[in-house]
């Protein structure tokens, strides 16, 4: 009498071809974007997704330098239509609306983060118009019309950079598509007044050049004030008491740059000087001589 091979009938004998399941492996440690504001719930997801989404990109550099070479060759033939190609051609500025956020939320990291990429889009937009202006030495003396006008400050221009600003924001927030009106809008009273300044520079104009970066840097702390503002009105407010430290010093750097630079301070302390035709905004801290003939 044989006894049986599997003393047990209910067990069965386990497979050789079954192959044999190892442990997960460990998760890879999430990125840096998508750590940027910690914590498991949905608010903090969603802080998360936006910061993701506002990062800057490599897209953004390349056509922050395309932007700049098309409208430096626009300043440099004195086209509107090439300024305004150069424009179409910018950027979504979603790292401004990332560094708003990051003032709202009290985001350091992000904060650095989007700074640097700004200034990074920023410094190949006044390079570009530098090395423009540096080509145009060899025709002038050239008339510079469109260079002259977006080195100084316009009322309607921060009438437009207001309404950008607030519908950047908006669009941001309410959808996940890039939001191209307003940014443009935006593109257009940020870039177009830096690259004439680099122009202006690389065109030996040493008395305009640091007029149209005035222009950039109050048309910059203004959409900065406005976009945090817009920011608050939304509700959105910082993970921790310590963020209000970020975002109220931002917003009052940006105020005092806004009145400063601009002379609003002077305006209102010593009033309205009289005018016969409506003029550009004077800007005290840059006066522009003639030149000696």
């Amino acid at each position: 009498m044989s006894l049986p091979d599997n003393p047990n009938p209910t067990e069965e004998k386990p497979s050789i071809s079954e192959p044999i399941r190892l442990p997960p492996a460990p998760r890879r440690r999430r990125s840096r974007r998508a750590i940027l504001f910690p914590g498991d719930d949905e608010r903090a997801a969603l802080l998360n997704n936006m910061a993701q989404r506002a990062f800057p990109s490599l897209e953004f550099f390349i056509f922050s330098l395309l932007c700049g070479a098309v409208v430096g060759a626009g300043f440099l033939l004195d086209a509107q239509s090439l300024l305004l190609l150069g424009i179409l051609m910018a950027p979504a500025m979603m790292p401004w609306i990332g560094l708003a956020l990051a003032t709202v939320t009290g985001s350091w990291r992000l904060f650095f983060l989007t700074l640097a990429g700004l200034l990074i889009g920023s410094l190949l937009v006044f390079v570009t118009g530098l090395v423009a202006g540096i080509a145009a030495r060899i025709w002038m003396p050239l008339p510079l019309f469109q260079a002259n006008i977006h080195t100084h400050l316009w009322w309607p221009n921060l009438v437009v950079l207001v309404v950008g600003a607030v519908l950047l924001v908006i669009s941001f927030v309410r959808s996940e598509e890039k939001p191209i009106l307003p940014s443009i809008m935006l593109s257009y009273e940020l870039y177009l007044p830096l690259s004439a300044a680099g122009f202006c520079l690389g065109a030996g104009l040493q008395a305009v050049w640091p007029q149209g970066l005035a222009v950039y840097f109050i048309h910059f702390a203004l959409a900065s004030a406005v976009g945090i503002i817009t920011f608050l009105v939304l509700r959105f407010r910082p993970l921790k008491a310590g963020g209000y430290l970020l975002g109220g010093t931002i917003l009052l750097v940006a105020l005092a740059a806004v009145v400063l630079l601009s002379g609003l301070g002077s305006l209102i302390i010593n009033g309205p000087a009289p005018t016969a035709t409506p003029t550009a905004i004077p800007l005290p801290s840059v006066t522009a001589t003639p030149d000696a003939p």
